[in-house]
């Protein structure tokens, strides 16, 4: 006949049912805090890709403009003025006020005509906001540039006169 024995056995590693009782809690107390901290840096990824992104097409399309401009400048038709409000349009959820920056270069000066393989380069800045991420001490906001370059046509008519 068999016997059976009740309680531990001596040697032998049986623990009762609600000795681990917690450990889960414990892990994901640990784990939790490193899963937001990833979380927070692929999100500040994707901010700084989408942002780029963003300033590179603002910067493509203020190019654009400013070479379709009559003469430099911040007249009505200036290429200046049209690289600013090209840009200002594209980024005006991304960066506005002393955030937000347009230069232009390589315009041809008033009563000169652009030759043959000539060029406007506009730079275009703009600080982002990365309040969100502070966590990563980057601080409020983080600047970004664009560069693009687009010619100009020498036949088209530039100046006053146009």
């Amino acid at each position: 006949m068999r016997h059976l024995i009740h309680g531990p056995i001596v040697g032998d590693s049986v623990s009762a049912p609600g000795d681990e009782q917690g450990s889960m809690s414990v892990e994901l107390a640990v784990i939790i805090p490193g899963l937001i901290a990833l979380m927070l840096l692929v999100a500040l990824g994707g901010r700084f890709l989408e942002g780029h992104g963003a300033i590179d097409g603002a910067a493509r399309d203020a190019a654009r403009a400013a070479s379709l401009a009559r003469y430099p400048g911040l007249g009505q038709l200036g290429a200046t003025a049209l690289a600013e409000q090209a840009a200002a349009s594209d980024l005006s959820s991304w960066c506005t006020g002393t955030n937000f920056g347009v230069t232009v270069s390589g315009f041809p000066g008033l009563g000169q005509p652009a030759q043959t393989g000539d060029s406007v380069t506009v730079t275009v800045t703009c600080s982002i906001d990365t309040s969100p991420f502070g966590i990563f001490n980057l601080g409020t906001r983080t600047q970004m540039t664009g560069v693009a370059v687009a010619p100009l046509d020498p036949l088209m008519c530039r100046g006053t006169a146009c």
